[in-house]
């Protein structure tokens, strides 16, 4: 059986850092699903409380997150962990959840954890994965060779790039 991914809805879960967030977007996009990007705070107290204790409620959330639910969440991110959990509940356990990096709390809490190998947590459900999930791909690199070969033409060759990260909100 094929499922057409055009046709699953998918919502992408984090608390908005840009390198969290290209991580999930990326795992949509290798999946082929046109994601809904909700970015999430936490309410107090739940906001102090750790995700641990399952308290999540409807006022947990700003903003609301309200049904339809999505066949497919996928999350990062301390405050995603609430989320994950609130939707799968919510969606009485149709919602498939997808939490990557380390959510520091049991994994059986989700369908499935990728964490990288550097995080301890492991477990029947648990991908270790050697880097990031990212966005890049030979199509986005060729275009992007294409792009900017005018502007390296004139340089010497070796070239040597240093890549900075910059700021993550």
């Amino acid at each position: 059986m094929t499922v057409n991914p055009n046709s699953l809805q998918c919502w992408i879960v984090t608390e908005g850092m840009a390198g969290t967030e290209n991580q999930c977007i990326g795992v949509a996009e290798s999946l082929r699903l046109e994601p809904v990007i909700k970015r999430v705070g936490l309410r107090q107290p739940w906001k102090s409380l750790s995700p641990w204790l399952g308290l999540e409620t409807a006022g947990t959330f700003t903003p609301a997150l309200t049904d339809p639910w999505p066949d497919i969440l996928i999350a990062a991110g301390r405050k995603s962990i609430a989320a994950s959990r609130y939707v799968k509940r919510m969606s009485g356990g149709k919602t498939l959840t997808v939490q990557l990096q380390d959510p520091r709390i049991s994994p059986r809490h989700f369908d499935l954890v990728a964490v990288p190998e550097h995080d301890p947590t492991r477990g029947d459900n648990v991908i270790v994965t050697k880097a990031a999930p990212n966005r890049i791909s030979e199509t986005r690199l060729s275009r992007a060779r294409s792009d900017f070969a005018p502007l390296f033409a004139m340089m010497p060759a070796p070239r040597v790039a240093v890549l900075l990260g910059g700021n993550s909100k």
